[in-house]
C-alpha cells in the first residue's frame, strides 16, 4: 500500500531555504533579506505564512528585524546559539507545535 509522504509546512520550507542561503554565505551578515511582501509574492504564499518564516529565522538568531528598515542577516559567528539552532526544522516544528503536510515549494 502506498505511503503518504509529508512535506514540511510552507513557512518552514521558506525559512529553510533562506537559512541555507545564510549558512552557505550567499547572504552575508548585514545583508537585507526579502520583505514579508516579497517572500509572499515570490513563493506564492499568504503574508502570514511569510511572517512565520521570518519568525522562525529570528528565533534561530539568524536575522534581526529593524522597525521601518527591514530584516537583516545577523553575524552568526558572533552568535553560536544561532548556528546550533540551524540543525533542522524539527526544533522549529516542536517550538511552534505545528506539523502540517503540504506540497514542496520553490521560489519563482
Amino acid at each position: 500500500m502506498p505511503q503518504i509522504q509529508e512535506a514540511p509546512a510552507k513557512y518552514l520550507q521558506i525559512a529553510s531555504h533562506i537559512r541555507d542561503q545564510i549558512i552557505r554565505g550567499d547572504l552575508l551578515p548585514g545583508a537585507e533579506i526579502p520583505s514579508e511582501r516579497q517572500i509572499a509574492q515570490d513563493w506564492k504564499v499568504s503574508r502570514p505564512t511569510a511572517t512565520r518564516a521570518l519568525q522562525v529565522l529570528r528565533y534561530q538568531g539568524l536575522v534581526e528585524s529593524r522597525q521601518g528598515a527591514g530584516t537583516y542577516v545577523r553575524d552568526i559567528q558572533m552568535h553560536r546559539r544561532a548556528v546550533q539552532r540551524t540543525t533542522g526544522t524539527a526544533s522549529a516544528e516542536r517550538n511552534t507545535g505545528q506539523m502540517k503536510a503540504s506540497r514542496s515549494l520553490q521560489p519563482k
